[in-house]
């Protein structure tokens, strides 16, 4: 498993465990408030990672694991991250090579569709 092991565990040079560590208050008060499940992702290359969750009470629920990767573009957070960390020529390779995908019939596709809900 090598790095994935490390990524797993949080553990990897201690970025993400320090990042769990500083965002743990916050996704708290966010559960609290709303009583659903939170998570912290991050954008890694082309694939958004899950950090850290909490999960919620409410009986219907999408749940991913710590260590989940998903595709880049998956929800609310992935587009954020991908607007805010992503130059749009990054996003055009990452469309190019396939790693921006239509996951729902209401996902835009291409740099026009995309570029309008980032």
């Amino acid at each position: 498993m090598g790095y994935r092991i490390y990524e797993l565990t949080g553990a990897a040079i201690g970025e993400g465990k320090w990042l769990c560590e500083k965002a743990a208050p916050y996704l708290w008060e966010i559960h609290q408030a709303t009583g659903f499940t939170v998570s912290l992702r991050v954008l890694e290359g082309d694939k958004l990672v899950v950090l850290d969750r909490i999960e919620g009470s409410h009986p219907l629920k999408v749940v991913y694991p710590v260590g989940a990767h998903l595709p880049c573009n998956h929800g609310a957070a992935g587009k954020l991250l991908l607007a805010y960390q992503r130059s749009p020529e990054e996003i055009q390779d990452f469309l190019r090579a396939g790693k921006i995908q239509r996951l729902t019939e209401k996902d835009q596709d291409g740099l026009q569709g995309i570029g309008g809900e980032l």
